[in-house]
């Protein structure tokens, strides 16, 4: 999590009143498609109007939207309607269809909620840990088990959340969530408390923007999974951009701060 900086706080002034002027559309997952790791141990996702159910015990799993997430607002809820299992739910972001499923290159951004730590199966089992994370997934990984599980390999962790970042999700229990996703800035809420405030300059290389793909709902080893899309919400241009700018201010305040600090 970065700090807050004054020169931000004036940015966000102009800000919070176009933000108001987001565009909303109608929510539907019609068009929604599910993307397995292994086909041979595949999501069960269901689909009913605003509704995902994902019913399996499965190998990683997504179910993504037909349309480009970035310049876009999401909010909806998460549940486990279970007591019997601790394994990861979450979203992703910039998803290329296929990235799960095929061998690659293309990047896309993951954020995931185990209830507990736990180790992986295999000869050389990873830790999974509690906790929300948010990780940036380069290509297919080789073994789900290591990268996915234990965010090591192709999928390198980025920020663990503010409050959540060693907390579990809890059985049987709502809870709503925000994602605001645009070039540059990713800002993810959890019950309305921020948890996440990621520049594109965060991620590994620095890259100048943040991986363009489609939103999608994601479930690993966790079954009983339920995921409803209440709003989805056009960000305005000259919101992105002063998104952009503040992401900018903010990136180039923590590096001063980091040199003084030196």
């Amino acid at each position: 999590m970065k700090s807050i900086f004054p020169a931000c706080a004036i940015l966000a002034s102009a800000f919070f009143p176009l933000l108001a002027q987001k565009a909303t559309a109608a929510v539907s997952l019609a068009g929604f498609a599910a993307d397995n790791y292994n086909p041979s141990n595949p999501g069960a996702w269901s689909i009913a109007s605003d509704t995902a159910l994902q019913l399996a015990n499965s190998d990683p799993t997504i179910l993504f939207s037909p349309g480009n997430s970035l310049n876009n607002s999401y909010e909806g809820t998460m549940t486990v309607n279970t007591s019997t299992d601790d394994d990861f739910i979450g979203l992703v972001l910039g998803y290329t269809p296929g990235s799960l499923s095929t061998p690659g290159t293309s990047q896309y951004i993951l954020i995931d909620w185990k209830q507990a730590t736990q180790a992986g199966p295999g000869p050389s089992p990873v830790n999974g840990p509690r906790g929300l994370a948010l990780s940036v997934v380069t290509g297919r990984p080789a073994d789900a088990f290591s990268d996915l599980w234990g965010h090591t390999g192709t999928v390198a962790e980025i920020a663990r959340g503010a409050t959540l970042g060693s907390t579990g999700w809890a059985d049987n229990t709502t809870y709503t969530f925000r994602v605001d996703y645009t070039p540059t800035n990713i800002l993810f809420y959890v019950n309305d408390v921020l948890q996440f405030d990621v520049d594109a300059t965060d991620l590994p290389g620095a890259p100048s923007s943040l991986p363009q793909g489609r939103f999608g709902f994601y479930a690993f080893s966790q079954e009983f999974t339920q995921f409803n899309l209440t709003s989805v919400e056009t960000i305005p241009e000259a919101s992105a951009l002063l998104l952009s700018a503040a992401a900018t201010v903010s990136s180039l305040l923590r590096r001063r701060r980091s040199q003084l600090a030196d």
